[in-house]
């Protein structure tokens, strides 16, 4: 019996997301973040190495911080669908 192998080059797509390699680690107050990295992903989660010119800055937030850009970016995405999407908006009953 002999077996064959093929070999199977895939190539990213274009760059859509970012996503950690290395995500950070829960930390005491006051204490230096141990390093994180960053890949950058197709729309099918393949790592894009042919885009390396772009600059990425990743900031700490606190809770507070986190809280208030998840309401602001909630608030943004409902006035889009309410007055941007045509026939988006619902009807109360």
């Amino acid at each position: 019996m002999s077996a064959s192998t093929s070999v199977v080059s895939v190539s990213p797509a274009a760059a859509t997301r970012l996503a950690f390699a290395t995500p950070p680690r829960a930390t005491t107050i006051g204490s230096v973040l141990a390093p994180i990295a960053i890949e950058i992903l197709d729309e099918f989660g393949n790592v894009v190495t042919s885009d390396n010119t772009d600059r990425v800055t990743v900031g700490v937030a606190s809770a507070r911080q986190l809280h208030r850009w998840q309401r602001h970016h909630h608030e943004r995405r409902q006035w889009r669908r309410d007055f941007l999407e045509p026939g988006s908006q619902q009807t109360g009953t």
